[in-house]
């Protein structure tokens, strides 16, 4: 019997037995996209808390929890190692300066890492050029500046920094086509959300200059800390957070609204890289207001854009050709967006996992974990057993 609900770190003979007791192993398989190895099963993960303020990165499938480990702060993105098995990094959340590797088999910490010296993480990151270094988001509080911090996969040390094109990087993502053939750091350029709010560890979730704040996306050359465009948000309330870019090119970024009447103000946007404006996208002013001011998580296929307003409860589905609306499904505090390419799935702040989400299609809500409560983020990833 899979577990629903958070416990002790399971053993690795427990661990396997679960594993064992998946049904419809090959059925997931083909869903995600995977191809099917014996020793491999394609799972999610994400960091979660549960109601006694508990957190946790949990690994899971369709059919119930596989493992959770417990780490010391609320997390906020999983990024899964391909290179490494069964192992992922967990970022914790603005402005925490907590980081670990951990093993999602055995449900352990392997080692922690902190951001640098008198900077703190925004909560994301990304693994480049074959998991051989790790990004980071950083705020150097002090001087008020954003950065992307390059550490070694292997001994988790910082090899490089630059800075992100704004205050408050929040979520990267990495432009097709710009990392050369052998995998080199020297042409990779990264999309930075620069969310344009300033914070310090002293005063958490604090925000210190909203009044002046102005939030961009910035594309950065890794390689020689160049700043190739800049485009501001469009209204100077609006945040920018979370972007994903597909291998056309195209960018969608989402936002968060910073004053307490948000009305109907865009709250996201698309782009390509030579722009000199971010594109709204053709919503009538009463999906602007249902998004409540806040969006959580945004992916974007060949096709479409699927963007998560929890405070909305709802997942909306774009159309990247037309730039229009084409989908919108209901989820209680749908947070959480994985892309495996094939499909589309949600999580949620109630534990739940929504699955088989294409425009047009009706989804399934599954039940993961009762006493869950799933953050932002999730990722799909592969358990070696």
């Amino acid at each position: 019997m899979i577990n629903n609900t958070i416990e002790s770190p399971v053993s690795r003979r427990q661990f396997v037995k679960r594993i064992s007791a998946l049904a419809g192993f090959t059925a997931i398989n083909s869903m995600l996209g995977c191809s099917i190895r014996k020793s491999e099963l394609p799972v999610f993960i994400s960091c979660a808390s549960n109601r006694q303020n508990e957190h946790f990165v949990v690994a899971f499938t369709q059919a119930g929890i596989l493992s959770q480990t417990k780490i010391p702060v609320r997390g906020h993105d999983c990024i899964p190692m391909t290179s490494k098995a069964n192992q992922a990094v967990v970022i914790g959340r603005r402005p925490d300066t907590f980081a670990a590797v951990i093993d999602i088999a055995e449900g352990k910490i392997i080692r922690t890492f902190a951001s640098e010296a008198k900077h703190h993480f925004y909560g994301h990151g990304r693994l480049i050029c074959d998991d051989q270094y790790l990004v980071t988001t950083e705020n150097a509080y002090e001087a008020g500046d954003g950065y992307l911090v390059v550490r070694d996969t292997e001994s988790l040390k910082v090899l490089n920094r630059c800075k992100s094109g704004g205050i408050g990087p929040h979520d990267i993502a990495v432009l097709p086509n710009s990392q050369n053939q052998a995998g080199a750091i020297n042409a990779l350029k990264l999309v930075v959300a620069n969310g344009g709010i300033l914070t310090h560890p002293d005063y958490p979730r604090i925000k210190l200059n909203i009044d002046s704040m102005q939030s961009n996306i910035s594309i950065v050359n890794l390689f020689n800390g160049e700043i190739e465009n800049h485009i501001d948000a469009p209204n100077k309330a609006v945040s920018l957070r979370h972007v994903d870019v597909n291998e056309n090119q195209q960018i969608v970024v989402a936002g968060q609204h910073q004053h307490k009447h948000h009305g109907n103000t865009p709250l996201v946007f698309s782009a390509i890289p030579n722009d000199e404006y971010l594109q709204p996208f053709d919503l009538p002013s009463s999906t602007w207001q249902s998004m409540k001011g806040y969006t959580a998580s945004a992916k974007v296929s060949s096709t479409s854009a699927f963007v998560s307003s929890p405070r909305g409860h709802k997942l909306y589905v774009f159309d990247l050709a037309s730039n229009a609306l084409a989908q919108t499904i209901h989820m209680r505090d749908v947070a959480g967006l994985i892309n495996t390419n094939k499909s589309v799935y949600a999580t949620s702040g109630k534990g739940k996992v929504l699955s088989g989400i294409h425009q047009g299609r009706k989804p399934k809500t599954m039940l993961i974990g009762e006493q869950l409560m799933f953050d932002n983020h999730a990722a799909v990833s592969k358990l070696t057993i």
